[in-house]
């Protein structure tokens, strides 16, 4: 798989938190399924080691949310099995997904 095809010219959408000249974090949006699941968007995010703790994945969250809204979609799934647990159940409890 391209990276660079999957994050940017994939999606629907793709944002970015910068500061200086380096990418702090980013997160995408995009369409789950063609058809009957086009109504339901995917959505993934990443961010620098160095920024995480700072409330940086949970503004892009925030973010990706307000943008799904706006672009139309009513409901939006996350993969996030890659997620240290403890990094994974705060962001859950955080977004009310456990």
């Amino acid at each position: 798989m391209d990276p660079r095809r999957a994050w940017i010219e994939a999606p629907d959408a793709t944002f970015a938190e910068v500061e200086g000249d380096e990418i702090r974090g980013t997160c995408y949006l995009k369409t789950n399924q063609p058809g009957l699941g086009s109504h339901i968007c995917n959505a993934g995010y990443i961010v620098a080691n160095a920024a995480r703790r700072r409330g940086l994945g949970c503004a892009l969250c925030a973010h990706s949310m307000y943008e799904a809204r706006r672009r139309g979609y009513r409901a939006m799934q996350f993969i996030w099995w890659w997620l240290p647990t403890k990094a994974r159940c705060g962001f859950g409890k955080t977004w009310a997904f456990m």
